[in-house]
């Protein structure tokens, strides 16, 4: 999409294929990797399957040998593969300095048109965020499944929740009451954008063949994180 500048949306992305090394990206990753270190930074990638859910299997790594061992452990199967993704450092936080993604939720009609709804959630998580704790998943990943075993689940929001209009609300009379990032004005377009490109990027995968026998829809749910 004309003036979308998708490098600065999407966080650098490294596919490993299991059963098919030549395939994966594992160049690019090593000279992306080699890349921060020698700028400094703090270089913390997030290791993940690319099947599965609710967070499962998930890891926070920083360390270059401790992702290639975890790979080379994963990727004889064939079929489960894996991406390496650079972590969002620097998240927006709530109250508590707490990390949350955003839970989207998207219709797309047989004759492809695309609907975003207009209620969505933040998942939100029960500790303060920190770098400093690599291997805790209840300060990494803010997965409903995960929280909900923390025993402060549910001290800031009602079972770590919170909707459009509170988060919406928070933007407005806490984190920026300068009005500097306001939520309909400055999220929303980015998350339809976001949207609409990896749809139009799927779409020979998705859409229905025409003279198909029958018409059905898509329901994804999309996850985005802010930066701050």
């Amino acid at each position: 999409r004309e003036g979308l500048d998708l490098w600065k949306m999407i966080p650098e992305s490294f596919l490993f294929y299991g059963g098919d090394m030549e395939a994966s990206e594992r160049r690019q990753f090593l000279d992306a990797f080699v890349r921060h270190a020698e700028a400094g930074d703090r270089n913390v990638w997030i290791v993940k399957p690319s099947g599965g859910g609710k967070g499962g299997r998930i890891q926070v790594m920083d360390n270059l040998r401790d992702i290639g061992y975890l790979l080379s452990e994963e990727l004889g199967t064939p079929g489960n593969d894996w991406v390496v993704q650079k972590y969002l450092e620097r998240p927006m936080l709530l109250r508590g300095g707490r990390k949350f993604d955003m839970r989207c939720w998207v219709l797309v009609t047989p004759d492809y048109k695309v609907y975003l709804y207009r209620q969505g959630v933040l998942r939100t998580g029960s500790v303060r965020y920190s770098l400093d704790r690599l291997d805790d998943t209840f300060v990494h990943l803010s997965n409903h499944c995960i929280q909900v075993k923390h025993p402060e689940y549910g001290k800031y929001e009602p079972t770590n929740e919170m909707w459009y209009p509170e988060f919406e609300a928070w933007l407005r009379d806490s984190a920026f009451p300068d009005g500097a990032v306001q939520f309909e004005r400055d999220i929303v377009p980015q998350l339809r954008a976001l949207v609409m490109v990896s749809l139009q990027a799927a779409r020979k995968f998705l859409q229905q063949a025409p003279g198909c026998g029958y018409r059905s829809f898509h329901l994804f749910g999309y996850d985005f994180m802010v930066d701050d």
